[in-house]
């Protein structure tokens, strides 16, 4: 059950970093995306502009200088000199217009890239009429974006007028590199997404088992309780159901002579009616805001009552009592709630106290409030009890704690009532030897 609960966790812990890491991704890809393609267009937008010519004619037979200047950011400028003559021309860097008419055929191309044929530039123009024309196209292994123009003319050819004859400019830029950056991004945030969902699984499986484990464990302790619970009830309602029976095998029998039996009954219903007792305690203090307000009270005159209330079993038992209070005033805080956690640690002191043994009750002030401890001699608790002690229904020594009355709730109630109250209860112990233990509120 609960390593569904986990997976479910985890599908839907994964399922939710996934949309909002896609979410974060795709927002900033499209971005990026959008911004270059915006760029691209404004570049193809102002190429037509940005072929100029300048021509100057001089003396032919001069020697011929060619020279490429840097215009700006976008442009190259390349310079044609003879002389005193020559031709200037801008044009975007990695860029070219191919003129075509009607047929498809090559009237103009404004280019630099001089190994290239005729032929190949009226391919790649025809393709580019052909096609959709936002698509790229392929030209001397490299991608480029393209915008293509139409304009009417008329020509007079061999002396024959044709009148609005249709031509197209078709301007192509080179994108090579930013679909390459385009399509690394998109690799990128798909090797970082599978890293990061990688070290995401790997932390909430992590978190996900320590967010089970104490649901696990309460839910183990529940079970244990409800078992416990079912146990201690049914040990006294046997011992009723008995011996209503031998009651009514002997019906004709006078109540005086069935004392024995009725005397069991009531035992059985008090031990019962005290577990309940516990269990409702037990409810409460664990469900219920604390309702009483605090107050100042004499702590040394409530241990003094205390340990006056077990004086007649402490004197049948032999038990010396030491009292160290080093509190003389007044003390603030809740007062009979203070007064129920000593009553349940000095009982357990008085009742596992070796016979003849020593208990010690100390009360001091420290700099977080007041500390109360009760400690006694006895068998202890070994290290694997210790951990447990504060648990429903635990006995360290099950066969005594069936003769003394005992369900194993008090040390539950008392730590449950120091929570509520903001207190805290601790335990040690030497197993043969000595029990301690400290509340603190």
């Amino acid at each position: 059950m609960f390593k569904k609960l986990r997976n479910k966790f985890l599908i839907m812990n994964m399922l939710i970093t996934s949309l909002v890491m896609l979410g974060a991704f795709g927002a900033v890809y499209v971005t990026t995306r959008n911004s270059v393609n915006a760029e691209i267009n404004r570049k193809v937008d102002n190429m037509e502009s940005s072929f100029s010519y300048s021509v100057r004619f001089d003396d032919e037979n001069e020697s011929v200088e060619f020279r490429v200047e840097d215009n700006n950011e976008n442009q190259k400028r390349v310079v044609i000199m003879s002389g005193n003559s020559g031709v200037t021309m801008e044009y975007i860097l990695n860029s070219f217009i191919v003129t075509v008419d009607g047929f498809g055929e090559i009237i103009e191309v404004s280019s630099f890239y001089a190994d290239v044929s005729d032929e190949d530039y009226k391919k790649v123009a025809n393709t580019v009429l052909s096609q959709n024309k936002y698509a790229h196209v392929t030209f001397e292994k490299r991608l480029w974006a393209h915008k293509t123009q139409s304009y009417l003319k008329s020509e007079n050819v061999g002396g024959v007028y044709f009148p609005d004859v249709e031509y197209y400019d078709i301007m192509f830029l080179d994108v090579t590199d930013s679909v390459k950056t385009l399509n690394d991004l998109l690799v990128t945030f798909a090797l970082v997404g599978a890293a990061m969902s990688a070290v995401i699984f790997a932390i909430s499986f992590l978190f996900a088992n320590r967010i089970i484990r104490p649901i696990s464990e309460s839910w183990e302790k529940q079970k244990r309780f409800v078992a416990d619970a079912s146990h201690e009830l049914k040990t006294p309602l046997t011992t009723i159901m008995t011996n209503c029976g031998v009651l009514r095998a002997n019906e004709s029998q006078t109540v005086t002579s069935q004392k024995e039996w009725l005397d069991s009954i009531e035992i059985g219903a008090d031990r019962m009616g005290k577990l309940i007792g516990s269990l409702l305690t037990l409810a409460r203090a664990e469900g219920v805001p604390v309702q009483i307000e605090k107050r100042s009270f004499v702590l040394r005159d409530l241990i003094d009552e205390i340990v006056g209330i077990y004086s007649d079993l402490a004197n049948e038992r032999n038990l010396r009592v030491v009292r160290d209070v080093a509190i003389d005033g007044e003390v603030y805080g809740h007062g009979e709630y203070v007064r129920q956690i000593l009553v349940i640690l000095y009982e357990n002191a008085v009742k596992y106290t070796d016979f003849g043994g020593l208990i010690e009750v100390s009360a001091v002030k420290s700099k977080s409030g007041t500390v109360c401890t009760v400690k006694n001699t006895g068998d202890g608790l070994s290290a694997q009890d210790l951990p447990y002690v504060f648990d429903r229904f635990f006995r360290a020594d099950a066969a005594r704690n069936n003769d003394d009355g005992s369900h194993g709730l008090g040390l539950s109630i008392a730590r449950s009532v120091a929570e509520q109250i903001g207190g805290k209860i601790t335990v040690k112990s030497v197993e043969g030897e000595w029990t301690e233990f400290v509340f603190s509120f």
